[in-house]
């Protein structure tokens, strides 16, 4: 009720939706029906964003002359790709979509926008997503940053330390999140990472730069899940970009005394991992992991420029560890027996101070 009362005022501010699309058949058109039919918050407009598809699945929009169409000639990535909507955004708010969304909720724009409009200092806002095919269970009940693995993920099982309300969270998917438009454009989406962890950049660089990120648990929509993914992506380019992205942001965001604090961890757990996969003949996945490792010595470069960058954003004296311990990951997801092993063993032999 509240979040329909704010809606109806004619002032309500307008919100760019931006739908990336990539090679997605009849999901798109899903996607924005839904949108269009299940959307109480009527002062918005629709950017779709096609990276080079060469399915047509963007050829519905001819039909509906309310949506703007910006055409990529080729797939820039994700990051990339939802750039290229910045010379068309023109109002407060920025929503960025995926294209394989199903909406139920007609409050869900309104209640991000609600929750945006209370506090100045939110800089973003996310939505639950539920699984298309098993919508009574939820995709994701909260997000998690570890500092001893440098990997980020979902909290996809509930607990009750994950607040049922409005909370903050370390990142948002880019796939689910409404920004600041005038924040977004000093920040961007990066566009090296092409796929993955693009979304905790974002995330690390509001925190650093003083803004909170809030979950809305109370706005959602159904997901299908990764079907860009698997339509544009191989195997091994998935898992290099996985590890490699994630080992890319650990390292630009951790100042020297974390670097030196949690780098034993973060490389002991990869190379145990690849032991593991090999042994268990996941070569691809563990051939990404040994390219990305490998493959840092060619952006150290460019970690150098981003962190020097990153000081120019920062405000105050936020650090990697303090946006970690806002996703409470201790605490809320089991860690694997043989990480369990690696944090006893520097316990034991004094190597790392583990908080």
């Amino acid at each position: 009720m509240r979040s329909m009362m704010q809606n109806r005022r004619t002032n309500a501010p307008k919100v760019d939706i931006v739908i990336l699309n990539c090679n997605s058949g009849k999901s798109l058109q899903e996607t924005v029906l839904s949108l269009k039919e299940n959307t109480d918050y009527e002062n918005y407009r629709i950017i779709v964003v096609d990276n080079g598809s060469v399915d047509n699945s963007t050829a519905f929009i001819k039909n509906h002359r309310d949506i703007l169409l910006v055409e990529n000639h080729q797939n820039l990535g994700c990051p990339g790709g939802l750039n290229q909507a910045i010379p068309h955004l023109k109002d407060k708010y920025t929503a960025f979509l995926n294209d394989d969304l199903i909406f139920k909720d007609p409050s869900w724009l309104s209640v991000l926008v609600s929750e945006m409009e209370k506090n100045k200092t939110i800089g973003a806002t996310g939505f639950k997503l539920y699984k298309y095919y098993t919508p009574d269970i939820a995709e994701m009940h909260s997000t998690y940053l570890d500092r001893f693995s440098a990997y980020a993920g979902y909290v996809s099982s509930p607990n009750p330390k994950i607040p049922q309300g409005p909370h903050e969270v370390p990142y948002i998917g880019l796939g689910a999140i409404l920004v600041r438009t005038e924040l977004f454009l000093k920040v961007k989406f990066q566009e090296r990472y092409f796929l993955y962890c693009d979304d905790v950049d974002f995330g690390l660089k509001l925190w650093f730069m003083d803004y909170r990120l809030k979950l809305i648990p109370e706005a959602w929509a159904l997901h299908k899940h990764q079907t860009a993914v698997k339509r544009n992506l191989t195997e091994l380019r998935m898992w290099y970009l996985v590890e490699r992205n994630s080992l890319l942001t650990f390292l630009i965001f951790t100042d020297n005394r974390e670097t030196l604090r949690y780098l034993p961890t973060v490389l002991a757990y990869r190379a145990i991992s690849i032991t593991w996969m090999l042994s268990k003949r996941q070569k691809t996945h563990a051939f990404g992991g040994i390219l990305a490792m490998l493959g840092l010595v060619f952006h150290w470069r460019w970690i150098k420029s981003q962190k020097q960058a990153l000081k120019t954003l920062q405000k105050g004296d936020m650090t990697y560890t303090d946006v970690a311990k806002k996703s409470l990951y201790d605490q809320i997801v089991e860690e694997s027996r043989v990480f369990k092993i690696i944090k006893r063993a520097s316990r034991r032999l004094k190597i790392l101070h583990v908080e």
